[in-house]
Formats: C-alpha cells, structure tokens, sequence
C-alpha cells in the first residue's frame, strides 16, 4: 500500500458549513465553493500555496444553508451554474454569486436536496420528494413523492432523455422513480448514506456527456459496503461490492491518472482512503473529523492529483503525493497553526477581558485563562454489527477537555486520557437515552446533545420481503390504543420508519444473525414476529410497559416456536465457531513463520498459506475477539433467560447454560427447549 499523501492547510473559516464544490477543470486551476452557517457563499482560487476568497455574497433569504451544488446540465445555457437550498427555498446562482432563481417551496420541512435537471428541478426534505417544471428560470409544481424511509441522498438518472429522481433512503433501500411512482426498488444491506455518479472509464462529467454518465452509480452503505450499479429500465445491475470499514463521503476520480475511476474514501473515524478496483493503495489519518472531500488540480495543473478535504474544525485541508523529505515543511506548518491558534486564544481572552470591563464585571480573581465562546459540536452514533455496541463520534471546533454521559442508568466521565485524540470515540454497550455535555479545553462554556441507544435498536428497518419460510414465534396484542400510540411504542424500540397508511407493516433485520422482526399494526391491535425469542419478550415488556403507565389496559397472546429457537440459536453457533476457528489460526501464526524460516513457502498446505497470506487481517480481527465471543454467549444467555420469563419460569440455570454451550449443543438445544 502506498502512503504518501502529504498534508497542507490551505484556508480556514471558522463556521465553515460541511459542504464543498471544485468547479470543472477547463485546463485551467479548479475554483472551490464554501459556505459558512451565517449564510455566506465563498468562491475560493489559488494563492500561491494557499486558497483566498475571490468572491463572497451573503444569500438573500438571510438564513442558514442547507444545500449547495454545481448544475451541469445539457438544458443549461450558462456554464457552472449553482444551486442552493435555505429553508424552504431554492435559489440559483450564477458563478459570479449573481441570483438568477428563486423559488419558495412553502415546506414545512428544510429542503436538504435540489437538482435541476434539463426542464425538470427535484427538491427533497427528510421524506418528501417534489418534481417541478423549470423553463425559463420559471418553476411550477408537477408532483410529489412520500418516502417509506428517511431520504439521505438524491441523485438524477436518466432512462432514454428523460430524469428520474434516485433516493438513497435509511431504510436499506435504493428507489428509482418516475414521477410520483416508483420504477423499482434496490434492496441494500444497510441504509444509503451517500451516492455518486459512476462510471470504470473515467471521463469528467460534462453538460455535453451528463446524459450518457447517468446510469452507474456507486452507494455508500452505513455497514462500510460500497456498491456499483448500473440502474437499468426494470433493474439493477450490480458492477461490484467490496467492505471497507466506514464511510463518512466518497468522490469517485482517476486518481491515479490511469483513464480509469478511483474511489477516494473519507472514513467517519478521520481518515483518508483511496482504492484501485477493490485495493486499498492510499491512506492517510487526518486526526479530524472529515465532513466532505473534492479532488482535482487546484494549485499544481500538471501535477499529481489534489485532494481538498474540509473538517469540522473549519479547515480546508491539501492532500497530495510526494516525498517523505518534505516532512521539515510538515512541521513548519504545525508550528504556524499551532502560533495561529495561540494567536486566537489570546485575542478571545483580550475580547472576553475588554466586555467584562465594560459591564463593570471583572472579577478579582480572574486568574483563570478560560474564556467564554460559542462553538459547534457535531456527532455520528455507529452501530457495530460484531458485537452489539454502538460507537459514538464526536467532531468539536476546539480540543475536547471533558465528555460527560449523563444516562438514566448510568453515568460516565471522560478525560481527554481516556479518548483517541484523533476523533473523540466512546463506545456505548448498554441502551438508554443520553445527555452528553461537550466541554472544551481552556473554554468556559459547553455544548450538550442527547442519543437515544434504543433496545432493539440493532434491528434496521429494510424493505418489505417474504419471510413467510422461516419459523416466527408471534405476540399479538388487543387493546384500547391507537395507531399513533403503536407508533410511538415501537419508534421508542427501534427507528420506524414513515408511513400514513392506517394498517401498517413494517420489516426490520438484525444483521449481526440474518434475524428478522416484522410489525403489523392499526387502530388497537398489533402483531409482532421473529425468529428471535429474545426479540419477541422485549416487545411485549416494553410495550406492557408502556401501556401501564398510561392506565391502558391490553389482552396479550404469545406463542413460543422452538424452530425458531433452534434456528437462532444454531446461528448463533455457527458465528460462535467461525470466531473459534479464527482464534486458532491467528494463534498458530508464529509456527507457520518458524516453519518458513529454513523452507519455502510452497512447503505450506494450502490451508497454511492462507492464514499467513491473511496475517495482518487475523491480527485486527484477533484485538475484537474476546468482545465479540462475549456478545454471542450474551444473545445465548438473553434467548434462554426470555423464553423462561415468557414461560413465568423462574428456576433458572445460567451457569448450566453456560457449561453446556461450550460442552454439547445437541444437549443445549433440548435443555433450553424443556
């Protein structure tokens, strides 16, 4: 693997939104377009070794931006033509900031998308799509679409000449559309964070060839799963899938300047990857918390290719291939960023000292250095499908002093010791909703959030499909609720995702066992299935729970399957041994390199030379072993202590469990089962 990517700060802006542009490369060096959170638009050009502002324009609805993209449309008669999104609006802006469009859609909801595309303009909030005619700079509504499931990005493909809205959604699912009805759906194994135009040829995407570039595509899954497609009349036709470990942002380029499409990766966990097919050829660690990633020539037009990353400390970042002899440079440029931040410190505590005295308030014992400043915080709460635990992400504007969870049923403290200095990772194990207070180092104020670490939440809302061959345990419940009642129930359990009809069902997958839970629900009765026990007696306690609590009052039926506790607990068997069966080839690794140090390596077996060819991946898999091993006697131990409460049985023998579990499953099996 190649890693000489070097780093650069090249600007800074304080409040800088998450969003970057590069204008096209017309052999000439790529602009940038930023945007604060005050509203501002940023046109940036090289300057020497650094970017500096060409132009600036404040937006005129005077409110945040949501959005901002480049048109590069076949139908648009100017060139490099821009679009944003504030609130309810749509406005367009020519490449000199000039305001060319504006159109309120009057949504209650912010408009987090915008594309216009030839005579056709898509705008999208959370679930709801709406089509519009465009001609002449004129807008008019055409139809709307409501999204079954969260709506994360949006893309246009194109079937003959005309476009068709693509959402990439939270429930696993890729929706092709025309108009207000859906073309087909692309089942994914987890949500669609992001998604790109793509094509293995490289070509820059242009107004002249934008039509015929619009049919592959490359997906971000929320799992790390990257997935390419080529979005036909009927179907999808899957190009290739590979894992990495996560995703925050991909940008398609021939990085490498070989005529083909390179994936450029920005990891939630702050790093920078770029792979050739399905290789990983480039890393680099950033040590901050990446929000969006573009690639070009922006300072060096025939040179090795740019990448400018921004963070969520405001900086903009340059990373480029070149010799480790420029590490002496490196250093200079931490030594001025870290004078500038100090330079900072100093004119805030000035300012904070200047107002206090004005309001006559200056304390005698103002011998601390602590100054009061508003800052940004920013989080991602990551599931992992290992071993049930959830990794919580926190991005600051300044050095992080203290982080504090504030739980219903537990309560933490981290010092800056306890977490990666990199990108602040706490791992949270146990369910229940969270105040988590943010406070910097040498500032006198904080900034709080609250998550919600759901009990079931390790079940993800996928598209509806047939399961009607496995064995379901069921819990049907009767009652004087309501649907909406149902709704807040179950959101409480896991993320349900949206829908106005007045029977619902709803499928959701645990992907760490293939197992599913479906929800069918109205007006004072629901039904609940899945092959997990352990799934099914959360539900009803949760449920009951919360129906007590408002005084209602709820006939319940259950009925406990032993298929389908056998076919979980086989499952969970089944991951249990693969773990066991890694433990030991990572454990025999040093006899195989004693082995070849006096013979070839074709005296291996065939067996042997694939545990040493995968030497570095068993040794990363080798530090989570324990954790996981622990979670898998955990499900166990969760599915037999559920099926005996459901039971009201209450002679219970963990540790015989136990024993039998690592002794005989056949006898297991028939233990939990009697």
């Amino acid at each position: 693997m190649d890693n000489t990517l070097l780093q650069s700060e090249v600007f800074r802006l304080q409040n800088l939104k998450n969003a970057i542009r590069a204008f096209p490369n017309n052999n000439k060096l790529q602009q940038l377009l930023v945007a604060d959170d005050q509203g501002n638009l940023y046109l940036l050009e090289a300057n020497g070794d650094q970017l500096k502002i060409e132009n600036k324009q404040q937006i005129s609805t005077g409110k945040d931006i949501n959005y901002l993209d480049l048109l590069i449309s076949p139908a648009t008669s100017e060139k490099d033509r821009i679009i944003v999104t504030s609130g309810s609006q749509v406005l367009g802006l020519t490449k000199k900031l000039k305001e060319y469009l504006k159109h309120d859609t009057y949504s209650a909801d912010l408009i987090q998308f915008a594309m216009i595309e030839g005579n056709q303009m898509f705008t999208a909030g959370e679930y709801m799509l709406n089509e519009y005619t465009y001609q002449n700079d004129k807008v008019g509504q055409l139809c709307f679409f409501l999204s079954p499931g969260k709506i994360n990005c949006l893309q246009v493909h194109y079937l003959s000449s005309k476009a068709h809205p693509i959402l990439g959604c939270q429930d696993s699912c890729v929706r092709v559309l025309n108009q207000d009805q859906v073309l087909y759906v692309v089942a994914m194994t987890s949500p669609v964070i992001c998604m790109h135009v793509y094509a293995p040829q490289y070509k820059e995407i242009s107004s002249q060839n934008r039509i015929e570039h619009r049919r592959c595509f490359v997906f971000g899954l929320e799992d790390g799963t990257i997935v390419a497609a080529d979005l036909g009349i009927e179907r999808a036709n899957i190009l290739f899938t590979f894992k990495v470990s996560s995703i925050a942002s991909i940008k398609p380029y021939d990085f490498f300047k070989t005529g083909k499409t390179d994936l450029i990766i920005a990891r939630q966990d702050g790093i920078v990857e770029v792979y050739q097919d399905d290789q990983l050829r480039v890393q680099k660690k950033i040590n901050e918390g990446i929000t969006s990633i573009e690639c070009g020539q922006f300072f060096n037009l025939n040179g090795p290719t740019e990448i400018i990353i921004s963070t969520f400390q405001g900086r903009l970042l340059l990373l480029r291939e070149g010799q480790n002899n420029s590490i002496s440079k490196n250093q200079k440029d931490i030594e001025l960023q870290i004078k500038q931040l100090k330079t900072e410190i100093a004119e805030l505590q000035n300012k904070q000292m200047k107002d206090s005295q004005k309001t006559g308030n200056v304390s005698k014992q103002n011998n601390s250095n602590k100054v009061q400043v508003k800052f940004k915080v920013s989080h991602k709460l990551i599931k992992n499908d290992k071993d049930g635990s959830y990794k919580l992400i926190i991005d600051c504007q300044y050095p992080i002093d203290i982080i504090v969870l504030n739980g219903q049923k537990s309560q933490k403290c981290y010092t800056i010791k306890d977490l990666k200095v990199s990108n602040y990772e706490i791992t949270i194990n146990q369910s229940d909703i969270y105040n988590i207070f943010v406070i910097p180092i040498d500032i006198n104020s904080s900034q709080s959030f609250s998550i919600n670490v759901k009990p079931l939440g390790q079940y993800q809302s996928i598209n509806l499909m047939n399961i009607k061959h496995l064995p379901l345990s069921t819990l049907n419940l009767k009652g004087e609720f309501t649907k909406q009642d149902m709704i807040m129930w179950v959101n409480d359990l896991t993320d349900l995702q949206n829908s106005q009809e007045d029977t619902q069902t709803h499928l959701f997958r645990n992907a760490t066992l293939d197992s599913y839970l479906q929800i069918k629900f109205k007006q004072g009765q629901a039904l609940f299935k899945s092959d997990s026990i352990s799934a099914i007696y959360a539900c009803r306690q949760f449920i009951m729970g919360k129906a007590n609590e408002r005084g209602i009052q709820v006939e319940v039926k259950w009925e406990c399957k032993n298929d389908s506790v056998v076919l979980y607990l086989q499952k969970i068997k089944s991951q249990y041994d693969d773990c066991i069966k890694q433990q030991k080839n990572y454990e025999i690794l040093p006899a195989i390199k004693e082995l070849l140090v006096d013979n070839p390596f074709s005296v291996l077996s065939k067996e042997f030379q694939q545990i040493y060819s995968t030497e570095q991946e068993l040794s990363e898999i080798y530090k989570v072993l324990p954790k996981n091993l622990q979670y898998l006697e955990d499900l166990l131990i969760d599915t037999y202590v559920s099926k005996c409460n459901l039971r009201s049985q209450f002679d219970m023998n963990i540790e015989n469990v136990k024993s039998l579990w690592k002794r005989d499953f056949s006898e297991l099996i028939q233990y939990i089962l009697k």
